[in-house]
């Protein structure tokens, strides 16, 4: 019996008690943890079990994450996209095995290792990428605004300074899209 089957049972007979109630109240939490489930078909579960067997880096994600570590600014003020792009890039090629995977057959779609599993590549793990790289730009804007502070009064500078902050702080979509589209053009394919 389904939910629309069980109310419309209900709304003819008038009777609502506590069996019919907690019937009801049962078969929704039964189809909220099935919608909970992540939505892999047999294919790409089949994947990802086995690029769990065969594939293991030797970073996680979260790992790779915290090897990231940003020491200079200056080209950052001529092109944020740039900079976030040789960001990642330089972390790609400094990084023996890295925690994605792009399949030939498969060439759009990024998988990431994570808590000991692979998993397709969503927005949100590209978030946590992005905040790590955002906070450590801040901070060395920061280093370089102390460090700079007589010259922020030329209004090219300041301007520059607040389109860095700008960049750093707006567009996430933008730049969970040039990240994603980065690291697909950067990382090489592998046949599983």
């Amino acid at each position: 019996m389904t939910i629309r089957n069980l109310l419309d049972n209900l709304k003819q007979n008038s009777t609502l008690d506590k069996d019919n109630l907690l019937l009801i109240i049962e078969m929704l939490v039964d189809k909220i943890e099935e919608l909970e489930k992540p939505k892999y078909n047999n294919k790409n579960s089949e994947l990802v079990n086995r690029l769990s067997r065969v594939y293991i880096p030797n970073l996680s994600y979260i790992d790779f994450i915290n090897t990231i570590k940003i020491k200079s600014i200056d080209v950052f003020f001529d092109n944020f996209n740039g900079t976030l792009t040789n960001i990642l890039i330089q972390s790609i090629k400094s990084s023996d095995n890295i925690p994605f995977i792009l399949l030939q057959h498969k060439p759009k779609t990024l998988f990431v290792y994570n808590n000991d599993t692979w998993n397709i590549c969503r927005n949100s793990d590209l978030e946590k990428l992005n905040e790590s790289i955002s906070k450590q730009l801040i901070k060395l804007i920061n280093i370089w605004q102390k460090h700079n502070i007589v010259s922020l009064t030329n209004d090219t500078i300041y301007n520059k300074f607040y389109a860095l902050f700008n960049n750093i702080l707006s567009n996430k979509n933008k730049k969970i899209t040039l990240i994603r589209n980065t690291l697909l053009e950067n990382i090489e394919f592998t046949n599983i």
